[in-house]
């Protein structure tokens, strides 16, 4: 399957589980099209947006830095600065958060699995 730019679907108006700003998600991969994946995305952050810290309940998520710079919350509540090329990921039952860092946007894929 090939999918063109024109056939993947934009989220403009995206409120990251309450936190601020609106990032835009770019789905390349939803609604598992892969058996496992649920998700796959490209989000958009703007400066000053974020994630709540939230916890993930009957999937893992991972998060694949690449532009801009985050802060992020790992499930025991530390916090690290990730930059491209950085991954993170979350596993079911286990909590995070991300907030745009520096002044530039953030871009990051995240993939979402059951």
């Amino acid at each position: 399957m090939i999918k063109r730019d024109a056939q993947i679907d934009r989220e403009p108006e995206y409120n990251p589980q309450g936190g601020e700003g609106t990032f835009t998600l770019t789905n390349l991969v939803k609604d598992r099209e892969l058996s496992t994946v649920t998700k796959m995305v490209i989000v958009d952050a703007p400066v000053a947006s974020y994630a709540k810290y939230h916890q993930h309940q009957g999937d893992n998520e991972l998060y694949y830095i690449l532009e801009g710079k985050a802060e992020y919350t790992d499930n025991d509540g530390s916090t690290v600065i990730l930059e491209p090329g950085d991954v993170s990921i979350t596993y079911d039952g286990e909590w995070h958060g991300i907030k745009q860092y520096g002044d530039d946007p953030l871009k990051f894929l995240a993939l979402i699995i059951r």
